[in-house]
């Protein structure tokens, strides 16, 4: 008869410890959806009208400082990682600016840092692509108008407006 009593005690204490652990997870999870909805509530914000260089993220150092257009909305940043098959991080950027200025602007800003290369990207949206070389890293600048196209890959949630230049920046992580 001790059998019973002791299966059951065996069953209360394995409930407790899932009933337990339930309790930590969800507490967990309550945790990481507060610190995404406060780091979403930071976005989108107004880059000062003079442009702004981000020369570290986090209180850690850029290899290759982020330069803000002047009076743009950043609209997103994430970790690039995945997509870029390295480490990478992507800042996305909306201005009511044409693609053509936006583009002056970043080959006159990127040339401080080193050597910049353009290309065509694609032809109906006047859409191109900046890269800058350094030591550091690899810089890339994509200006285009309208949607960001592989919005799957990067998991960034923009706006479909199409008469906004997007620009989105590529760059190497800050340093640990």
């Amino acid at each position: 008869m001790a059998q019973p009593s002791l299966n059951k005690r065996r069953r209360m204490k394995i409930l407790a410890l899932v009933v337990g652990a339930g309790a930590i997870l969800l507490a967990l999870v309550w945790v990481y959806v507060e610190v995404q909805a406060r780091r979403a509530s930071r976005l989108p914000w107004l880059v000062p009208q003079q442009g702004m260089v981000v020369k570290e993220l986090g209180g850690k150092r850029l290899p290759i400082p982020l330069v803000y257009y002047p009076g743009a909305q950043v609209q997103a940043m994430a970790d690039a990682s995945s997509a870029m098959r390295k480490p990478a991080f992507a800042v996305l950027l909306g201005t009511s600016a044409a693609c053509d200025d936006v583009i002056d602007y970043y080959q006159k800003q990127l040339a401080r840092f080193g050597k910049v290369q353009v290309r065509p990207m694609h032809p109906l949206r006047n859409a191109r692509l900046l890269a800058v070389e350094t030591a550091q890293g690899r810089q890339q600048v994509q200006v285009f108008r309208g949607s960001l196209t592989h919005r799957d890959v990067w998991d960034l949630p923009v706006s479909d407006e199409g008469e906004e230049t997007k620009i989105l920046i590529i760059t190497p992580p800050p340093e640990t």
